[in-house]
């Protein structure tokens, strides 16, 4: 699914790292954005990472994970 974005021309592709992943996958999840976002499709300019809310315990990972791609022009969204 990943791999179908770097064909868009748009403004902003956002991936979610919150609700679109069960507890069992999310380091799995973590890893393939990391990996993904390293390489820049060119026709879209901003991308952004929803991650988990600061009160699931889990926040701190996505964080760490989205943070190491800072080269990128990357949103980060979470809940409250």
């Amino acid at each position: 699914m990943l791999d179908k974005c770097r064909n868009l021309k748009v403004d902003c592709v956002a991936y979610d790292l919150e609700d679109s992943v069960v507890p069992s996958k999310k380091l799995e999840a973590r890893g393939n954005i990391s990996r993904f976002l390293q390489t820049r499709s060119p026709d879209v300019t901003e991308n952004g990472v929803r991650i988990n809310a600061v009160n699931t315990g889990l926040a701190l990972d996505d964080l760490t994970a989205v943070v190491r791609l800072l080269h990128l022009p990357v949103s980060i969204l979470w809940s409250l």
